[in-house]
């Protein structure tokens, strides 16, 4: 019964490691992780936006899919990343002006939620590659 009142709630979570002045096709060899999307400075924003973006991106995503909790895409996401972690670690300790987010984003076309508990193993991966969290909600 849960599947089918979340069957039209999909789910997926990406990082994104942004910077001004860095080479993202560079970052994609230190960490040796082909990411999902790369964006440039001056390049328009994507979405239809009249924006261009101000710096450069690096982006590892999950598969969007079904979900009735957040808990699910998160462990996929450190899955991806790997033994990476304490290279990004390494990352933001050296160079502080990386931002790096991890933004769950939600499309739900029934307008129910998942569930959105970070657990303290999320909460301490986040802390640990010092990533902030955010959630992107469409109906």
């Amino acid at each position: 019964m849960e599947m089918a009142i979340f069957s039209e709630t999909s789910v997926y979570a990406e990082l994104t490691i942004s910077r001004d002045d860095f080479d993202p096709y560079a970052l994609t060899q230190i960490l040796n992780i082909q990411p999902t999307a790369i964006y440039k400075k001056g390049e328009p924003a994507k979405y239809g936006s009249n924006r261009i973006l101000t710096f450069n991106s690096w982006v590892l995503k999950t598969p969007e899919e079904e979900s009735s909790d957040i808990d699910i895409q998160m462990d996929k996401l450190i899955q991806l990343i790997g033994k990476q972690i304490s290279m990004l670690q390494t990352l933001k300790h050296e160079s502080p002006q990386y931002e790096l987010r991890v933004c769950i984003v939600i499309y739900s076309k029934n307008n129910l939620l998942p569930g959105m508990l970070l657990s303290t193993r999320h909460i301490n991966f986040l802390n640990k590659i010092g990533a902030d969290i955010d959630f992107d909600i469409y109906f």
